[in-house]
């Protein structure tokens, strides 16, 4: 499942991630010692940001359930990192677009 998460086409990625939230407590893919790879591998190949926000909400659901093994702890801290580095992101992006603004000399003059 790693492979086609690589260089699968969207449509296969799309199959995958309905799988994962359909999934029911016992069939969690994110305590299984081979399905918290995918669940990585999902977080770090996500082009759409809708992916995040679907395991966000699963991880929210489940999470007194992922703390108590050790598979489940591995995805929360890529969660975490992913997050972190997106908010770091969306904080420089804000920042550069702020000093864009005060460099600029103004098109027109008022007066």
């Amino acid at each position: 499942m790693e492979k086609c998460l690589t260089i699968g086409s969207i449509h296969d990625r799309l199959i995958i991630a309905a799988d994962i939230a359909g999934a029911s407590e016992d069939q969690m893919v994110m305590v299984n010692e081979h399905g918290n790879y995918v669940i990585q591998k999902m977080l770090e190949t996500a082009a759409a940001e809708w992916v995040v926000d679907l395991i966000v909400i699963i991880v929210n659901h489940n999470f007194f359930r992922l703390i108590h093994y050790i598979h489940g702890r591995h995805v929360l801290a890529c969660l975490k990192i992913l997050l972190a580095v997106r908010c770091i992101q969306s904080l420089l992006h804000a920042e550069r677009r702020r000093l864009l603004a005060l460099l600029t000399p103004p098109l027109y003059y008022l007066g």
